[in-house]
C-alpha cells in the first residue's frame, strides 16, 4: 500500500505550479492536434485513415515509451525527465509546423510529407511520454492517500485546461493561418520548461531504493485500473478523431468552420471536464469510488445523446456531459491505483497506465477514422459499447481502496 508522503516544505507549491504547468502546456499540445489535423490533412491531400495513422503511430510510440520514463523517474529524479521531455516537445513541434507548411505550399510531395508528419508526431509523444508518468509519480510522492484524490485531480485540472486551451486556440487563429498555433505552443514548452527548472523540488532519491524488489504490477488489484484507463482514453480519442470529420460532412463545412466547430465541441468537453474536478473533487471531497460510480454512466449519456441528435448545440451540450463524466473517472482511476501501491512503485505504476492511456490513443484514432469511412455512425457505436464496459468494470470488477485504511496502515 502507499505509504505517507513526507512533510511537504514551502517550496512545494511551486513545485506543484510547475508541474501544473507543465501539464497544461503537454494537454495543449497534444489537444490542439485533434481540432486542426483533420480538416488540415485534408488540405493537404492526406485521407481519412492516413490521418489516423499519424495519431495511432504516435500514440504507439507514447505507449511504449512511457514505462520506460517511469521506471527512470525512480532512478534520474521526475524533474531531468519533464526538463528533457519539454526539450523534445519545443524542437519537434518546430519540424512537424515546418513540413505542414512545406505541404500546403506543396513544396513537398504529398508521400513525403505524410512520412515526414509521422517522424515527427513520433518523435514528439516519444519525448512527451516522460512528463505524464513522472508528473503522476511526483505528485504521488508529496501527498499522503487522503490528499491523493485531490493531488491527482490537480494533475487532471492542469490537463485539461490544456485540453481546454488547445481547441480554443486553433479555433481562434483558424481564419489567421493553420501555423501559428504550432509556433505558439512551442514557445510555451519553452516557458514551461523555465519554470520547472527554477520551481521543481526533486524528491530525494532516498524515497525511491535502487534495492526495492520489483513485484509484479499487472495483477488482480491493479490489472482493472490499467484496464479502465485504456478504455477511457480509447473512447475519449476515438470520440476526437471521428468529431471533426463528422461535423464537417454532416454540416458541409469548410476547413476553417470546421476548425471552429470542433474546437467548440472539444472545449465544451475540456471544460465539463475541468469543472467536475473542481467541484466535486476539490471542493467537495467525493471519495474514488463515487467518482467512478458517478462519473461511467455519463460517458454513456454523452455518447448516446452525441449521435441521437443533428443540433450543434445539443451536440455541444452532450460533449459536455461526456467530459463531465471523464472529469470525475480519470481522478477516481488514478488516484486508486496510487493508493494501492507502496511509493518506491509509483513511478512504474504511473509509467503502465501513462502506457495504458497510450494504447487508448492507438486503437482510438484508428477506429474513429476507419469505421468512419464505412459509417458516420460507427464510431460512435464503438464508443458506446465501451462506455458500457467501462461501467460495468466500475461496478463489479474494481477494488478502490481506503484512503483511511490505507494510512492507518
Amino acid at each position: 500500500m502507499s505509504e505517507a508522503a513526507p512533510a511537504i516544505p514551502q517550496s512545494m507549491t511551486k513545485a506543484k505550479f510547475a508541474i501544473f504547468v507543465t501539464l497544461f502546456t503537454a494537454g495543449i499540445g497534444n489537444s490542439f492536434v485533434f481540432a486542426i489535423l483533420p480538416p488540415l490533412g485534408r488540405e493537404i491531400g492526406l485521407q481519412e485513415i492516413q490521418i489516423g495513422s499519424i495519431i495511432a503511430a504516435s500514440a504507439t510510440v507514447f505507449m511504449l515509451t512511457a514505462p520506460f520514463w517511469g521506471r527512470k523517474s525512480e532512478t534520474w529524479g521526475r524533474k531531468p525527465i519533464i526538463l528533457f521531455a519539454l526539450a523534445a516537445y519545443c524542437v519537434t513541434t518546430l519540424l512537424f509546423a515546418t513540413v505542414v507548411h512545406l505541404s500546403l505550399n506543396k513544396t513537398l510531395p504529398l508521400l513525403v510529407g505524410y512520412a515526414l508528419l509521422m517522424l515527427f508526431r513520433c518523435t514528439f509523444t516519444g519525448g512527451i511520454s516522460g512528463i505524464f508518468p513522472s508528473s503522476q509519480a511526483y505528485m504521488a510522492d508529496i501527498t499522503s492517500p487522503q490528499e491523493r484524490t485531490s493531488g491527482m485531480a490537480l494533475v487532471g485540472v492542469s490537463t485539461g485546461l490544456g485540453m481546454i486551451a488547445g481547441p480554443g486556440l486553433a479555433a481562434a487563429v483558424a481564419e489567421y493561418g493553420m501555423i501559428i498555433p504550432f509556433y505558439a505552443v512551442a514557445g510555451l514548452s519553452v516557458v514551461a520548461g523555465v519554470i520547472v527548472w527554477a520551481f521543481l523540488v526533486d524528491v530525494p532519491r532516498e524515497s525511491h531504493p535502487h534495492d526495492a524488489p520489483h513485484e509484479p504490477l499487472f495483477t488482480r488489484d491493479l490489472a482493472p485500473f490499467f484496464i479502465i484507463s485504456a478504455m477511457l482514453m480509447t473512447t475519449l480519442s476515438c470520440m476526437q478523431q471521428a468529431t471533426g470529420f463528422f461535423l464537417q460532412d454532416m454540416f458541409h463545412l469548410s476547413m476553417e468552420a470546421t476548425t471552429r466547430k470542433v474546437g467548440i465541441a472539444l472545449m465544451a468537453s475540456a471544460i465539463a471536464s475541468v469543472s467536475s474536478q473542481l467541484i466535486f473533487v476539490q471542493r467537495l471531497k467525493w471519495m474514488p469510488k463515487t467518482l467512478m460510480r458517478t462519473g461511467s454512466p455519463l460517458l454513456l449519456i454523452g455518447v448516446v445523446s452525441f449521435i441521437s441528435t443533428d443540433a450543434f448545440e445539443v451536440m455541444v451540450a452532450s460533449m459536455g456531459c461526456f467530459g463531465l463524466g471523464f472529469g470525475m473517472m480519470m481522478p477516481g482511476n488514478i488516484s486508486s491505483l496510487s493508493m494501492t501501491v507502496a511509493g518506491h512503485q509509483q513511478g512504474r505504476v504511473a509509467g503502465i497506465n501513462t502506457s495504458a492511456q497510450g494504447f487508448g490513443f492507438i486503437a482510438g484514432p484508428l477506429l474513429g477514422s476507419g469505421l468512419y469511412q464505412f459509417h458516420r455512425y460507427l464510431p460512435y457505436c464503438v464508443c458506446t459499447v465501451l462506455a458500457i464496459g467501462t461501467i460495468f468494470m466500475v461496478y463489479r470488477i474494481v477494488r478502490v481502496p481506503d484512503a483511511d485504511v490505507i494510512d492507518e496502515n
